[in-house]
């Protein structure tokens, strides 16, 4: 395994695989959203509750990738580890999942809502890159 540290990250096989990962998640429900801002308003880019839907698909992802990536290297895997990242992903979707359906009542869409809607997916991208990363470093 490589030393990798910051100043040698390699963009070419960490970042730009983790980048592709990203879009195939978030553009997807970013052109859904931006045409529904289209005719609703483009306010909605940011009240929308399909962000509640992209924080649920990036956690699955990222788990995903995470330990598709770890069993890849053949190295021995930290039961106790994935088990804790499991729950903090199964917290951030049900939080994700809550949100969404709060937003999607009549009354629902408030500031408090579109707030914790915008920091789940700022988690969500937080968590998603450092996990695909992170697995792509170790295969390295």
């Amino acid at each position: 395994m490589k030393n990798i540290n910051a100043e040698g990250l390699d963009f070419k096989n960490v970042i730009l695989p983790a980048l592709y990962e990203y879009a195939l998640v978030i553009l997807p429900v970013f052109i859904y959203v931006s045409l529904e801002a289209l005719h609703k308003g483009m306010e909605h880019l940011v009240t929308s509750p399909e962000w509640a839907i992209a924080s649920i698909f990036l956690c699955f992802q990222s788990a995903s990738l995470y330990l598709k990536g770890l069993l890849h290297t053949g190295k021995k895997i930290n039961g106790v580890f994935i088990g804790l990242l499991y729950m903090i992903v199964l917290l951030i979707i049900v939080s994700a999942v809550l949100n969404a359906n709060m937003a999607m009542e009549e009354s629902g869409n408030s500031v408090l809502s579109i707030g914790i809607r915008l920091f789940l997916i700022t988690v969500s991208t937080i968590i998603f890159f450092i996990l695909v990363c992170s697995s792509k470093i170790s295969n390295s």
